[in-house]
């Protein structure tokens, strides 16, 4: 049951360990630079230079010296390396194993829905036709041929390794191998890419806060829609293209429509100025999201009302047959659902027994989700409205606040991956003894 957890908690505790960065960099070298503007008696920076992120720098270098400069420039380089390679790897992913293998070139070509991808027969007994048989594929780790696939393989010298040889994975792991290339490849692409938009951005002087907020009436009409695929058996393929465009396309126009009420409208002297404004930008943020909500809600019940319990238990055993044979889920989580050995890809446990067992991980994401959104939406923002002017008191309180929740947040991400990796590697040495003893007393 810890494992089932754990997903959920990671989640939670990264968002936290997260927020906790630019909380306490806007809060230091915010007031640092405000401190410093107001000391000299004019501000340091134009207002087109803090948009542009320059603030922080200015004040590592002011405060801090060379040392500073080196900091703020080794901290630029992580954040955008580590996002940049992650974005990147998302993006090639995607266009791959979303795309290019469900669309472009699939593993079959004539698999229906409830089938094997491996010998196309059926994998639940409740779409079995007259003459037709379920699937008897062995599990990959129990499968005498793949085990001396992998042996001959890993003796293998050469840099070309050997074809695999099982009549049952055998194609399928070459299918995943070449995949896998053209990942690489898309990796690459997608990295040059990359480039020419960066340019194209810094040519039209895109800020960062216009970025920020730009990418949020782009994409935040989807997160209902997706959220709704996971959490709502109703939800239809029609509902989520239509909230997902529809609230995309009004929250653009709403956008630009109420930009270009500004003086100098949308014109190219002013585009970037006016569209930036914050009551353009939150206007277009809130209707993309809210119309994504009900355009998915509204299209998906007009095009499917009603739902028998077998059709809803239909539609998540959809969900089940998302899975690779190679790394089957049932594997990773049959300790936590107190599952025997399976022998067969079928093996699989009553949905019933899977909504049981995930039932505290469930709740827990709820309930956590509410409280959170309670408390920075609602209860965080209201109490700062209801106060003008901090006192030294409150100040002192709010700089303690960031500060200890960034320390706090590097100790636990410090920590708490190096005692998990440590535990780990201290389990799979008792494993390896006890396996060792075994093979020896056999």
């Amino acid at each position: 049951m810890f494992r089932l957890l754990q997903g959920v908690w990671g989640f939670i505790f990264g968002g936290l360990t997260w927020f906790a960065i630019p909380f306490t960099l806007a809060t230091t070298m915010g007031l640092a630079y405000l401190g410093m503007s107001s000391a000299q008696g004019a501000p340091l920076l134009t207002e087109e230079d803090v948009n542009k992120g320059l603030a922080a720098p200015l004040v590592a270098q002011k405060l801090l010296g060379t040392s500073g400069e080196y900091a703020m420039l080794f901290l630029i380089l992580m954040a955008v390396m580590s996002t940049g390679s992650a974005e990147v790897i998302a993006v090639s992913s995607i266009l791959i194993y979303d795309v290019f293998q469900m669309y472009i070139m699939p593993f079959r070509t004539n698999l229906k829905e409830g089938q094997c991808i491996l010998c196309l027969k059926s994998m639940r007994a409740s779409l079995l036709q007259q003459n037709q048989q379920l699937c008897s594929c062995p599990d990959v780790k129990k499968c005498e041929d793949c085990r001396l696939d992998d042996i001959a393989r890993a003796k293998s010298k050469s840099v070309m390794k050997p074809h695999y040889t099982c009549s049952v994975h055998g194609d399928f792991k070459e299918y995943q191998e070449y995949l896998l290339n053209y990942k690489n490849w898309a990796i690459v692409i997608c990295t040059f890419f990359s480039v020419p938009l960066c340019l194209f951005c810094w040519a039209v002087d895109l800020n960062l806060a216009w970025t920020y907020y730009f990418t949020g009436i782009l994409i935040a009409s989807s997160v209902v829609p997706i959220a709704l695929s996971i959490m709502w058996a109703r939800a239809t393929a029609a509902g989520m293209v239509s909230g997902i465009i529809g609230g995309c396309a009004c929250g653009m126009v709403s956008w630009l429509y109420y930009a270009s009420t500004y003086p100098g409208g949308l014109s190219a002297k002013t585009f970037v100025k006016n569209t930036g404004e914050e009551l353009p930008m939150l206007t277009g943020n809130i209707i993309a999201i809210g119309v994504g909500a009900i355009g998915c809600i509204v299209v998906t019940y007009c095009t499917r009302w009603k739902m028998t319990d077998a059709e809803v238990e239909a539609e998540w055993e959809k969900t089940r047959d998302i899975d690779n044979p190679l790394s089957p889920w049932l594997e990773k989580y049959k300790g936590e659902m107190q599952l025997g050995d399976t022998e067969n890809l079928i093996d699989r446990p009553p949905l019933e027994l899977v909504i049981r067992k995930f039932r505290t991980a469930k709740l827990t994401a709820y309930i956590a989700a509410m409280l959170f959104t309670l408390l920075f939406v609602v209860i965080w923002p209201g109490s700062m409205l209801s106060i003008d002017i901090l006192d030294i008191t409150g100040f002192n309180a709010w700089t303690t606040l960031s500060r200890m929740w960034a320390f706090v947040a590097c100790a636990f991400i410090t920590i708490v991956p190096m005692y998990q990796e440590i535990k780990a590697i201290v389990k799979q040495f008792k494993q390896n003894k006890e396996d060792k003893k075994t093979r020896k007393e056999g």
